[in-house]
């Protein structure tokens, strides 16, 4: 079977890529001619110069000449001499002989799509797929191998039938003619990319040379303002061509989509896509989950395990139902909240937005059977023999870099399980509300509760329905669109055009939107205000009605106080962080220590604050360990930061964590007595 009809038409954009490539090599053609040209004009003036005055001096100057006309010219062909370095470091390479299964479904899709097996297959951490080969000049003429790269956090996390279809999927890119210009247009790119960027070789030979005389060092220095000058110009070009490329790349992936779609099924393809993004995210948030509690001295006995569970606690969260042992992510859940109105082209993408991609492949039936079903729908992982050794492995990489981690204790999956569904009930809100306080807080306006009227309403939860929840994401997504549409109106980019609410405007008209966009956040604001109030006086009057001791208005009016202290109180820890970037920036010396004194009252400020949230028995419950330590020791002395020229890195990594470390336990505190009202509230609710 070859899945080759019915393919998209990518004939404009490859004509496009290729346009732009022919037009930026014209350009390079031509800079090559001149620089070949001033380097043999210098070669000429250098060694005339040398033989019609043998003086020291007059050689320094005529060896200066030639390598500064050889320098311009090695720099316009260095990417011929340059070495492909392929990192294997986050690879294991694997073989038909230890992993059989795996390699029929490999081999079986190579040859259905008309392509021969790769070259070599890799395990990786990743929640991906990938082929791969090594570009360089000679892969302009002649074909490279490729290799299969297949992440073991994507193995983990879908079936044998839509592992079938990722591979298929990148074999896709490669059975088209279409495709296969589209890899020579890749490898055009990436050698434009190397010649403008991979520096590091050409950089080392400039110091080198340059460091023989100070004369020569002259001349080096003027083949680098002409290389500058020749980078920037190739650069503007290479832009087009990037873009270009991207367009391409957007389209064959739908046609790679559509291979695997015919091959395989496209609703084993769509149901891996859409359920890609949650085992990313649930494999780094059970990575992070160890990195972010690092004092406690624990590492994951199997990162893999954890991403499972990580995985169905997001699906009983989120309400997923479980198909085939995996949660099942409708299409429907991708971009579920957003509203927004909003629409850029983003011309830099190399992958559509995945909506897109669903929904051209969902409803395509496979071209032919392939084995039992019930063996297509087991997990992945069943059919790899040494998994435990790939997850032991990986788990280890992972975690390499953390000193001492020799003394960690390793943590099993149960356990871990345990302790991040007992974070997710002490940091998360009741599902009573449906999300609506995930993005309000329940302060209170003294103003509007006095003329806020409470509609009848028979059940609480009715406060929190669906419906009243549209005006809080069109709340969120006008905000997001507010603060883009900004961006466009003040800072440079190259967006020409955009859409909002189906209308279509040019980068100057950006600023005109924007007192229209904020004129309606602000109406939806002062909606989403009045609302909250009547929250709060239904659930006072439920209160009334069951004898309560007015309780919540005494709540409400704390948090309101404790929302303008903390507001306050963030504000001036982020103007702290403001003002220390310049130790991250180069500084000159008497700028550093101009700055040092210019903070020493915001840091008698923090240190009073630091004070405060240590003797006060409310913040107890909310410091670490190790972060009152960092206290105590910041606070106990007045902490130097610059000596005799030098930043002293223990004082600034005491003052960071001790910003960072007071805005954390302020944030837990209001965390703490939000989550209280919320909690009192519920139990006034009528069911």
């Amino acid at each position: 079977m070859n899945p080759s009809h019915e393919r998209f038409d990518l004939t404009p954009h490859v004509r496009n890529a290729f346009v732009s490539i022919i037009l930026f090599i014209i350009l390079y053609l031509i800079l090559l001619i001149l620089a070949i040209a001033l380097a043999i004009g210098c070669a000429f003036a250098g060694l005339a110069l040398i033989i019609s005055y043998p003086h020291p001096i007059a050689i320094l100057v005529g060896a200066g000449i030639v390598i500064f006309g050889a320098f311009t010219l090695y720099y316009l062909v260095k990417f011929l001499f340059a070495k492909v370095k392929t990192d294997n470091s986050g690879r294991v390479e694997i073989t038909a002989a230890n992993e059989p299964e795996l390699f029929r479904i490999i081999n079986d899709v190579a040859s259905k799509t008309g392509n021969p097996p790769p070259k070599h297959v890799y395990v990786t951490a990743e929640v991906n797929a990938a082929v791969i080969y090594n570009s360089n000049f000679r892969s302009l003429f002649f074909r490279e191998s490729k290799n299969l790269i297949i992440g073991v956090g994507l193995l983990n996390t879908c079936t044998v039938a839509e592992l079938r279809a990722i591979i298929a999927h990148e074999f896709g890119h490669f059975s088209q003619d279409s495709m296969r210009v589209g890899s020579y247009v890749y490898q055009a790119n990436k050698i434009i990319h190397d010649l403008l960027f991979n520096n590091e070789g050409y950089h080392n030979a400039l110091q080198t040379v340059a460091s023989a005389s100070s004369f020569i060092g002259v001349f080096v220095q003027l083949s680098v303002a002409i290389a500058n000058g020749i980078r920037r110009l190739l650069t503007l070009a290479y832009n087009i061509v990037y873009k270009r490329y991207m367009s391409l790349s957007r389209e064959m992936e739908f046609e790679a989509d559509m291979v695997a779609a015919k091959l395989c099924g496209g609703i084993h393809l769509s149901e891996c896509l859409t359920r890609m993004e949650l085992a990313q995210y649930s494999l780094q948030a059970s990575a992070n989950y160890y990195f972010q509690n690092a004092d406690r001295k624990r590492i994951s006995q199997n990162i893999f395990a954890d991403q499972l569970k990580h995985m169905f606690l997001q699906a009983e969260i989120t309400e997923l139902s479980i198909v085939n042992s995996l949660p099942h992510v409708k299409k429907e859940e991708i971009g579920r909240y957003n509203r927004s109105k909003l629409s850029i082209e983003n011309q830099w993408a190399s992958h559509p937005e995945l909506n897109d991609r669903i929904e051209r492949i969902v409803n395509i039936t496979a071209n032919a059977e392939f084995g039992n079903q019930e063996v297509l729908n087991r997990p992945a992982n069943e059919i790899i023999r040494n998994l435990n050794r790939y997850h032991t492995h990986f788990t280890e990489q992972l975690f390499q870099d953390i000193p001492d981690v020799k003394t960690f204790t390793p943590v099993d999956a149960d356990t871990f399980d345990k302790e991040i569904r007992t974070d997710y009930q002490e940091n998360s809100f009741s599902k009573f509300y449906n999300n609506y306080y995930d993005y309000r807080n329940p302060i209170l306006n003294a103003e509007l509760a006095q003329r806020v009227s409470v509609p009848a309403l028979s059940k609480s939860a009715e406060l929190f329905s669906d419906e009243q929840m549209e005006n809080v994401y069109h709340w969120i997504s006008l905000n997001g669109d507010i603060e883009t549409v900004r961006q466009i109106a003040t800072v440079e980019t190259d967006i020409k055009t955009f859409d909002y609410s189906g209308v279509k405007y040019k980068k100057n008209q950006a600023a005109e939107l924007l007192p229209k966009l904020e004129a309606e956040q602000k109406k939806c604001e002062e909606k989403l205000q009045e609302y909250d109030i009547t929250i709060y006086v239904h659930f006072l009057n439920n209160e009334k009605s069951v004898g309560g001791e007015q309780l919540l208005k005494a709540m409400y009016e704390e948090l309101t106080d404790y929302d303008k202290f903390v507001t306050g109180q963030v504000e001036f820890l982020q103007g702290m962080l403001k003002d220390t970037a310049f130790t991250s920036e180069q500084t000159q010396m008497d700028d550093i220590r101009a700055n040092f004194r210019k903070l020493k009252p915001d840091e008698e400020l923090l240190k009073k604050l630091i004070q405060t949230i240590l003797t006060d028995s409310v913040y107890a419950q909310h410091i670490r360990d190790e972060l009152r330590t960092k206290f105590t020791d910041y606070i106990a002395k007045d902490q130097v930061y610059f000596i005799q020229n030098m930043y002293q890195n223990n004082a600034l990594e005491l003052l960071f964590h001790s910003i960072h470390g007071a805005a954390e336990v302020l944030n837990k505190r209001y965390f703490k007595q939000k989550k209280n009202i919320l909690e009192y509230q519920e139990k006034l609710a009528i069911k």
